[in-house]
């Protein structure tokens, strides 16, 4: 281990994070069959007893249990804290503090349930600790919409804005089997690998731990399902995901290589996690304009439609996957458009795609 206290990269160097992204999924799929049989022998498990329900079989629904104690095991193991800025520790110390206090929330719901409102609370707590003390503050739109840096109160509700949407996100798709865990692991890989070029050491190993464990996972959840992650595991999976979207929007510019900086970063945030964001705000949309609640579960997000045109769990799962890759791509195709511009016709693309899938079967 001498190797770690002298550990030093530059964008570019070989990528020791890795050994974190392997102890996560080790660690996941050793640790995992012993925490189905747990869950299996206590009666854990998710029974399909109402309608909204997608799954026809009890599964057990702690694996967050795995996802969350993988990504904090595999960090701290793994992250030379004798490298560490002092603004980093400061959002290390509240993230993993939030992680633990968000992720017993999630594990309460999916033992004996809490109420959407207490869940939504716990949630603005923990997002309003990261931004106003874990430094974890959205403060420029890098152009878009002809916006560059926001004030410092509209920094703050933008940043809550957002880490809820993406919170949420996670939350409200994690009812196709390998849904949210195949969009965090595709989402944190692409994270990890823009803060490897760019020299960001503590979201790098952050993206890495939670790849490792949202990779082991979708062993068990990946159609069909025998394990699902629950309320702990998408919270988790939410609150990661937020700060890798703050961390490539805040990217000290000083770090950014040739090619990294011709890219629109709010356009690779937003690409990192567009399925759960887009579906969560069209569900809310929609949901506002009926006057129903837009807490409330129901079957109208977009993979229940896929799932009532007729596409398996695996296929919409895919077809998620794909749209990402997509999504992801034409927005680094298209780089040198204007941002704005560039936005649109993403989100026309985005569309245009989903509804291939949605009216073609």
């Amino acid at each position: 281990m001498d190797f770690l206290l002298s550990y030093s990269r530059k964008p570019g160097d070989k990528m020791i994070e890795l050994f974190a992204f392997l102890s996560a999924f080790m660690l996941v799929l050793f640790g995992t069959p012993s925490l189905i049989k747990v869950a299996k022998l206590k009666h854990l498990v998710d029974f399909p007893t109402s309608k909204r329900k997608v799954h026809k079989n009890s599964v057990p629904s702690i694996g967050g249990i795995a996802i969350f104690a993988a990504t904090v095991v595999s960090l701290t193991f793994w992250y030379p804290f004798h490298q560490i800025a002092p603004e980093n520790f400061r959002l290390f110390k509240y993230l993993l503090a939030c992680l633990v206090f968000l992720f017993f929330v999630g594990i309460k719901d999916d033992i004996i349930g809490v109420s959407p409102g207490k869940k939504l609370f716990a949630q603005l707590i923990v997002v309003s600790l990261m931004v106003l003390f874990g430094g974890a503050r959205i403060s420029t739109m890098g152009g878009l919409f002809g916006v560059e840096e926001l004030g410092y109160e509209v920094s703050i509700v933008f940043s809550i804005f957002t880490f809820m949407v993406i919170i949420n996100g996670f939350n409200l798709i994690d009812g196709v089997d390998g849904l949210a865990a195949g969009v965090g692991f595709f989402a944190s890989v692409f994270a990890g690998f823009w803060f490897h070029t760019n020299g960001e050491l503590l979201l790098e190993f952050l993206s890495w731990s939670v790849a490792g464990s949202a990779l082991g996972f979708l062993v068990f959840n990946f159609p069909p399902a025998r394990l699902f992650m629950g309320d702990s595991g998408s919270l988790t999976l939410g609150l990661v995901c937020s700060i890798l979207v703050y961390g490539v929007l805040e990217t000290e510019p000083t770090l950014l290589e040739s090619y990294s900086a011709t890219v629109p970063r709010p356009l690779i945030a937003l690409a990192l996690l567009v399925y759960p964001m887009l579906d969560v705000l069209r569900v809310f949309i929609i949901r506002v304009a009926s006057g129903g609640k837009p807490w409330v579960a129901g079957k109208d997000h977009i993979h229940h439609r896929l799932l009532a045109k007729g596409w398996s769990h695996l296929q919409t799962s895919l077809i998620v996957y794909s749209f990402m890759f997509l999504v992801m791509g034409f927005v680094l195709y298209f780089s040198y458009l204007d941002v704005t511009v560039l936005f649109f016709l993403s989100l026309a693309v985005s569309v245009l795609y989903l509804m291939l899938f949605l009216f073609k079967k």
